[in-house]
């Protein structure tokens, strides 16, 4: 044969002689020309006509197969895309024995070995390792690579034990590494020094076992979620790609210079992790301290005072927090020192403000988001109820039939709007956060929206101090543009078109963009978004939607 492939393997020429001798299938001078080296192979094997296969399991068989400067690089179309492997690969093996039980003896060398793929940016280098078969045991001796300006060395054994169920497995390695340097997208980046063990026993699981220290790193906190949840980034990744099960006793150690980052945060971090379970089901046990760095809240930037981050495996995978930061708010004068308190899980974290000046919690939110005119106002409900901005380019369409907006006498709060906690902070209900809402549009955002063109801009202010941008500008008559941006967990964007075909009838379609902007919103993905409207899709990352919407009377 001249050119071809065995399955992702291309080969430039093969040829050899095949007969049948009795019950023997004989292979002379049987050899594969690859694009570099090639192999050979010559022998018997038994077979059966009827049924046409290999055996008896009792009949005896003989190969001989012979590797000659072949280069891993043939074998790239095995690997996922974008990634490159290479190295000579030079041998001689021989098969003797029966079908039940053969018997392999022989050894293969590996030099000058390359390797990088997407999920580990780090080439390695100058691999070789010795690789010798005798009987039912197979070893490795002096296996060695470059990785990231440091080293890996490790050996190993395996012991293949026939049984009338089937063979088992029993192997022992060894694994050393010093200043290896890895980059990993879905976890971060990090030099580490390790002495890790893999061993399996007859009937036994494999266990992936050792201990690590991290120095020079930056870590991804969403990367750090994954592996809590046992399904995400490079963690659940492997976990599909092993076919064996893996259980897992790894200690890790943050050294010198190690740091958590994402979008909006950058914390220094000391302390340390146990990973225990399956690779399939990884339970991680952590706790981290911090040692300084900023974090990102209401787009503004806080100096980290203290921290610490713990994950649990008996509270599930989300961790918990504790975190005092400061800022300061040059907007007024005098500047105003505002500090940060924040405890309890990530995806449901109390958030408390104080300040060294007199303002309550709303107060201090509008000054960290720079309108610091709405600390000045005494919030009544009804205060610009009956004014109307004069908005240049016409009115917003809007749905006809659609029931009014039900308001509240001024100065009335809904019975228990407003309580104090345990912890000394305020617990602000829906109600109140509505009333709020309402006059923060009215008294600032209006005179605003028609100083800018729009039609519609406002500000959300939510419990647990979530906020939510909602613009709207006119094109025609019947058509809108729309914008909406929500500074929660899940963050998220959305862009999208109100077309009004009708008084009653109204047509929107919507592009919408989730991502991660800031402490939160690092530790989820593909989760329920309620900052959505009718007909949006509340889950994934990215998407669009079309709604039909239709008032009757």
């Amino acid at each position: 044969l001249l050119g071809g492939a065995f399955g992702k393997l291309p080969f430039q020429e093969a040829f050899g002689e095949l007969s049948l001798r009795g019950r023997n299938l004989e292979l002379r001078n049987g050899e594969l020309r690859l694009a570099n080296g090639t192999i050979s192979l010559a022998g018997q094997i038994p077979l059966q006509l009827s049924p046409l296969q290999l055996g008896p399991p009792s009949a005896a068989l003989g190969l001989n197969l012979t590797v000659d400067g072949v280069d891993l690089s043939d074998l790239g179309g095995f690997l996922p895309a974008q990634s490159t492997i290479g190295g000579r690969i030079d041998g001689r093996l021989a098969v003797a024995g029966t079908l039940a039980d053969p018997q392999v003896a022989g050894t293969v060398a590996l030099a000058n070995g390359r390797f990088s793929a997407p999920f580990e940016r780090q080439p390695i280098t100058d691999g070789r390792a010795t690789v010798t078969l005798s009987g039912r045991s197979v070893s490795i001796d002096r296996l060695h690579a470059n990785v990231g300006g440091g080293s890996v060395d490790g050996s190993g054994h395996l012991t293949i034990s026939p049984a009338a169920t089937g063979a088992t497995l029993a192997y022992h390695a060894d694994l050393t590494a010093k200043g290896a340097r890895l980059d990993v997208p879905a976890l971060g980046q990090g030099t580490i020094d390790a002495k890790l063990a893999l061993q399996a026993a007859a009937h036994r699981a494999a266990l992936l076992s050792g201990n690590a220290t991290l120095s020079n790193a930056a870590l991804s906190l969403s990367g750090l979620y994954a592996i809590a949840t046992g399904g995400g980034g490079a963690a659940g990744g492997l976990a599909y790609a092993v076919p064996l099960g893996l259980d897992l006793d790894l200690h890790a150690v943050a050294g010198r210079n190690v740091r958590v980052q994402g979008s909006g945060i950058d914390i220094g971090a000391a302390g340390s992790m146990a990973v225990s379970g399956s690779l399939a089901d990884p339970q991680l046990a952590a706790m981290f301290e911090a040692t300084n760095g900023t974090i990102s809240y209401f787009d503004r930037v806080f100096r980290i005072d203290r921290a610490t981050l713990s994950f649990d495996p008996a509270s599930g995978p989300v961790p918990f927090i504790n975190a005092v930061a400061s800022t300061r708010v040059t907007s007024v004068s005098p500047s105003v020192s505002v500090t940060l308190t924040a405890t309890g899980p990530a995806t449901n974290m109390n958030v408390h403000f104080k300040s060294d000046g007199p303002y309550n919690q709303q107060q201090i939110v509008a000054l960290l988001l720079d309108f610091p005119t709405l600390t000045g106002q005494t919030l009544t409900p009804e205060q610009g109820a009956s004014e109307q901005a004069n908005i240049p380019g016409g009115t917003l369409p809007g749905l006809k039939g659609a029931p009014p907006v039900p308001t509240m006498p001024a100065g009335v709060l809904p019975p228990g709007s407003v309580e104090q906690t345990p912890g000394g902070g305020l617990n602000v209900s829906s109600e109140a956060l509505s009333i709020l809402n309402a006059q923060f549009g009215r008294s600032l955002l209006a005179p605003l929206s028609g100083a800018l063109g729009l039609q519609n801009i406002s500000f959300s202010f939510e419990q647990g101090g979530a906020v939510a941008l909602d613009l709207r500008k006119t094109l025609s008559d019947r058509l809108a543009f729309t914008y909406d941006e929500s500074f929660a967990m899940p963050y998220r964007q959305a862009v999208g078109v109100d077309y009004f075909p009708a008084e009653n009838t109204l047509l929107n379609f919507q592009y919408f963009q989730q991502a991660s902007t800031s402490l939160q919103n690092q530790l989820t993905s593909n989760t329920t978004n309620p900052h959505v409207g009718p007909g949006v899709p509340i889950v994934g990352t990215s998407g669009w939607a079309l709604s039909v919407r239709r008032l009757f009377p």
